[in-house]
Order: structure tokens, then C-alpha cells, then sequence
């Protein structure tokens, strides 16, 4: 299999189309996109077209990770963990320790990236209070956290 080789960078102002129609073809939440949520997507572009997008929402010191998608005929090849590695780049270069997400059917994948599956109530207030995680995301939506620096690493600082 021949992998194309492609560009992750922060969206630019005439990607959000792009990135809306991602999300809509993975059947995501996006409505708190319209309403201005402060989530800043990375974008992946192959050939200079947009084919995967994630997002990084900040909640004071924590970070959400936001509607991972990939272009379907993309899949399965490295472009999502890439994808997720930049924005854990991005959230540990704004001084973010812990990133949390929601998922309903993808929790194996980001397993396999060191996700833990926890409890909902585990998640910081600032975390709980997004719209994405208390009324956009069905209750059933397996929260997961990964600690991108630990604890040895701060002391040694």
C-alpha cells in the first residue's frame, strides 16, 4: 500500500467548510461549531486538499479533543494517530497535562494510543461544563483521558 504524504497544520480561514463537511460525514456533533465553541482544528491536507481534521478544545489547564475524522477512502493508514499525535503537540505546547475525549464507537482505536476509558465524574468541571461533553454527547459516550505529562516530568522542570 502506497501512502501519500501530507501536511497537519492549524485551519486556515477557508478550511472551516472543509472541516464541517468532514465532521458531517462522520455523522459528529457540530453544532456548538456554529455557535462559536473555541475549538481549534489541525487539518490535514494531501495534494492541498483538506482530508482529516481534529479539534483541541482548552477547559482550564485541560484539553477536549474534538471530532477526529479522516476521509474514508483514507482510513486505516496512519492518518488518524498522526492526526492525534499533533494535537497532543499542540496541547502539551500550551502547557496542557491532561487531554480528555468522548467517544461512541471509535474507544478501541484510541486505546491503542494510550487513552484510558474513565469515569464521566473523573472529567475537571471545566471539562464537564463544555457543550460537547454535558448536552451534545449522549451519556452513554465512553469519556476517555490521556496524561500527556507526568508528574516526574513537572519536578524535574
Amino acid at each position: 500500500m502506497k501512502v501519500e504524504p501530507f501536511l497537519i497544520e492549524p485551519q486556515r480561514a477557508h478550511d472551516q467548510s472543509h472541516i464541517l463537511a468532514l465532521i458531517r460525514q462522520a455523522s459528529l456533533v457540530e453544532t456548538d461549531l456554529h455557535a462559536g465553541a473555541p475549538v481549534d482544528f489541525l487539518v490535514m491536507r494531501e495534494a492541498g486538499r483538506v482530508v482529516g481534521t481534529i479539534g483541541l478544545q482548552s477547559a482550564s489547564g485541560a484539553g477536549l479533543l474534538r471530532s477526529l475524522v479522516v476521509q474514508r477512502s483514507l482510513q486505516r493508514q496512519g492518518r488518524g494517530a498522526a492526526l492525534v499525535a499533533a494535537a497532543e503537540r499542540l496541547a502539551a505546547g500550551r502547557g496542557i497535562d491532561d487531554l480528555y475525549l468522548l467517544t461512541n464507537d471509535v474507544a478501541a482505536f484510541f486505546a491503542l494510543l494510550d487513552y484510558l476509558r474513565v469515569d464521566r465524574g473523573t472529567a475537571p468541571p471545566a471539562v464537564q461544563n463544555t457543550a460537547h461533553f454535558s448536552y451534545l454527547c449522549p451519556a452513554t459516550s465512553v469519556l476517555m483521558h490521556k496524561r500527556l505529562r507526568q508528574l516526574s516530568q513537572v519536578r524535574d522542570d
